[in-house]
């Protein structure tokens, strides 16, 4: 698996809601469910945890960069299909690693890793579901 999940924050200095140990540094959408999800970096690990309430916008916090520690997925993917992806990271969840990343309208959504991988065969096309179109320096 090319995605391995870590996160430690280098800074948690934040005006965001948290409790002594997490803070809420996004919310997204699941890309299969479309359920929402609240981005929380607890302990130094970066989790997605299902949001029991309904999330109309999802977000990234402006210092996401200062907080989570950098990733080596972090970059733009390509999808089989043409759209291309900024990709921030992994996220640990109940059923196992998410990445978080950002659409062309800039909603932020979460993807299993497992299927962020796979390989995918669609007419004529057979290769890779996603990728990678550059990494972020």
């Amino acid at each position: 698996m090319i995605f391995a999940l870590r996160g430690s924050p280098r800074d948690t200095r934040s005006g965001m809601e948290s409790t002594p140990s997490s803070v809420v540094i996004g919310r997204a959408r699941h890309s299969e469910t479309e359920l929402p999800y609240e981005l929380v970096l607890r302990d130094g690990e970066l989790r997605a945890n299902f949001a029991d309430r309904e999330c109309a916008a999802t977000w990234l916090s402006e210092s996401w960069e200062e907080l989570v520690s950098p990733s080596e997925v972090r970059g733009i993917w390509v999808h089989y299909k043409g759209a291309s992806y900024t990709v921030y990271g992994v996220a640990r969840a109940e059923e196992g690693g998410l990445i978080v990343y950002t659409s062309s309208d800039d909603r932020v959504w979460l993807r299993p890793a497992e299927m962020w991988e796979e390989h995918v065969t669609v007419g004529r096309y057979s290769g890779p579901r996603f990728r990678r179109q550059a990494a972020e320096a």
